[in-house]
């Protein structure tokens, strides 16, 4: 009466291995695995190429002139020689250099000393000074 169901099944009645039985899933599985593997590859060799070709654009950046309309902290050394090989402005009297531009075909120099900030404008193409704003270091308060 308490007979244990035999641990036979149908399949293997046939002759038909478990293998046999289940081909479509282990063809399914093996093939999602490589995909598994090429795509895991796919992004490590993305990630190494991407590292190694920032750092020679960074290198290119440094020695492309700029684009019109491109702002920097620095006046662009190439931007400059290829406009004007030489450009010679008069710096005010105790003043320091503390910020320097490049826009286009124009470069903004910002200058510091004892009597204030100066601000200079200059044609790159022509080494003509544009503009020059002087802002006085005190300011009179009417009461």
């Amino acid at each position: 009466m308490n007979e244990l169901p035999s641990e036979t099944s149908a399949a293997d009645t046939t002759g038909q291995s478990p293998l046999q039985q289940h081909r479509g899933l282990v063809i399914l599985v093996l093939t999602m695995g490589l995909l598994l593997v090429v795509g895991l590859a796919v992004i490590a060799v993305t990630i190494i190429y991407r590292i190694s070709d920032s750092d020679d654009q960074q290198n290119d950046a440094a020695a492309a002139p700029a684009m019109v309309g491109e702002t920097h902290d620095a006046p662009n050394p190439a931007l400059a020689a290829r406009h004007a090989p030489e450009i010679s402005i008069a710096r005010p009297a105790g003043a320091e250099l503390i910020g320097a531009t490049s826009t286009g075909d124009r470069m903004t120099l910002h200058f510091r000393g004892a009597g204030g900030d100066t601000v200079v404008v200059v044609d790159l193409g022509s080494g003509q000074v544009l503009s020059r704003v002087e802002i006085a270091a005190t300011f009179a308060v009417e009461e």
